[in-house]
């Protein structure tokens, strides 16, 4: 079960790193802003963002996730900063998740935005262009839809899989017992 969770999270990394085609930061961010207003310009907005995330979903994987190397340890420190009282409302539709995943997303992606964007869009390299996306994605991957059930889990870090791990670690009895009782 554990190598499963860690298997789809390391696959969500590899679709936010994508090379697939996607709008740029400033375009997701403005679409975003947008999203908020309760117009038809809203309406359209909240549209296109779902379209965006159903692009990220069908993305080809990204293989090479050294391209997080360099910031991993800003994704840990932000999810045990903003994650930490949450308990059992981890992936949940809670105020309280809701609030500290949204605030995990703004700082996550403004802590990546400061390493990684630097200069005039115009003198970006490939690379830079390639991380802008990424935090694009990002935004929208966590935007949360009105009509959302559950809301993503931060991105795969260390504080992630100790809390998964520690998850499963007290259940241990009780999946023992199930084990006991089938035999």
């Amino acid at each position: 079960m554990y190598v499963r969770f860690v298997k789809k999270h390391v696959d969500i990394l590899r679709l936010l790193a994508s090379e697939d085609p996607f709008p740029d930061f400033k375009t997701v961010a403005s679409l975003i802003d947008e999203s908020q207003e309760t117009t038809q310009r809203g309406a359209k907005a909240r549209e296109t963002l779902a379209l965006h995330c159903n692009m990220i979903l069908s993305s080809t994987p990204f293989t090479d996730l050294r391209i997080f190397s360099d910031v991993f340890h800003i994704l840990n420190t932000n999810a045990s900063t903003h994650l930490k009282n949450v308990g059992n409302d981890i992936g949940h539709m809670t105020p309280l998740y809701v609030e500290a995943i949204g605030r995990y997303a703004d700082e996550s992606i403004q802590s990546l935005r400061h390493v990684w964007i630097h200069g005039d869009p115009k003198s970006w390299n490939n690379i830079t262009r390639s991380q802008d996306k990424i935090t694009a994605r990002m935004a929208v991957w966590f935007t949360i839809p009105d009509d959302a059930i559950d809301v993503p889990l931060p991105l795969i870090c260390e504080w992630l899989l100790d809390d998964t791990w520690n998850t499963l670690d007290s259940l241990k009895d009780a999946f023992s017992e199930v084990n006991h009782s089938s035999n």
